[in-house]
């Protein structure tokens, strides 16, 4: 499914959680590692070539490679290279801003996922800044009952297959709403655990404070799990038309409150069903 893990390095912070995750995930995809650092006007390219160095082969126990990305729009020279290289999953660290700044709250990643169409393992704020060693075992995917989610969620039983995790569809449902009942959404969320190989796992939460409330609240108290999300709408500041779409405030939510990482499969993904019969997906 994927033959690249790409993670993106812009500073220093949260280093180490990420690089955890990408090898983690590399190991796991049986894919290859490529450390990609981020060169800001200013900086030094020797400087951080030497940086990427002392990562391969401290954090990433010397598997993998790294390139240095030339001063100029990273973003841009990221969109680039993974239109060049399909396959690749990219892995990045997200900020938790008060401000914009040039890429919006969520710093390079909001910038980068406003722009992308490939799936993105994000690490948030809180994982950030975890310690130690983590495992992870489920894939949570959740479903809104959107075409957007719903053509989301092969790439996301793609990727749990070939991860060796357990997948959970989920949708998050207000009792109130007078379309998504618990009923009709139950019958509809295990329609779609029934659709992709093997069988999922179905779930159907509460959302009385809000769908991404009731998705991070139910994942973080599960031991291993990474969210799926396919986004939709825009949030941040400065979204232009042709930014506009890509990530949405769950998704930003999801982000900023998860506790383990996000994957985030933006439309079109390029492992999408295209078969006659579409299964269901992900999310907002």
């Amino acid at each position: 499914m994927f033959r690249q893990v790409l993670v993106a390095i812009d500073g220093i912070d949260g280093i180490g959680s990420l690089l955890r995750v990408a090898v983690g995930a590399a190991s796991r995809l049986d894919a290859g590692l490529l450390l990609w650092g981020v060169l800001h006007p200013g900086e030094n390219r020797h400087e951080l070539e030497r940086c990427l160095h002392e990562l391969l082969r401290n954090e990433a126990r010397g598997n993998g490679a790294f390139m240095a990305v030339a001063a100029g729009d990273p973003v841009q020279a990221l969109l680039d290279h993974t239109e060049q290289a399909p396959g690749t999953l990219v892995c990045m660290l997200a900020e938790d801003r008060t401000g914009c700044g040039p890429h919006g709250p969520l710093g390079f990643a909001g910038g980068w996922l406003r722009r992308t169409n490939a799936p993105t393992l994000v690490v948030g704020p809180h994982l950030a800044r975890a310690g130690g060693v983590m495992s992870w075992h489920r894939l949570v995917a959740c479903v809104d009952a959107s075409d957007r989610g719903e053509r989301a969620l092969e790439t996301a039983s793609a990727f749990a297959r070939s991860s060796g995790l357990e997948l959970l569809v989920v949708q998050a449902v207000c009792d109130g709403d007078g379309v998504f009942d618990r009923r009709r959404t139950r019958h509809y969320v295990d329609a779609l655990a029934q659709s992709v190989r093997p069988p999922a796992s179905a779930l159907v939460l509460d959302a009385v404070d809000g769908p991404a409330r009731a998705l991070y609240t139910e994942t973080n108290a599960m031991d291993g799990a990474i969210l799926a999300v396919a986004p939709r709408g825009r949030s941040g500041c400065g979204a232009t038309a042709r930014t506009s779409g890509r990530i949405g405030s769950v998704t930003g939510e999801l982000i900023r409150h998860s506790i383990g990482p996000v994957l985030v499969i933006p439309e079109p993904s390029p492992f999408a069903f295209a078969g006659p019969h579409r299964p269901g997906s992900v999310m907002w």
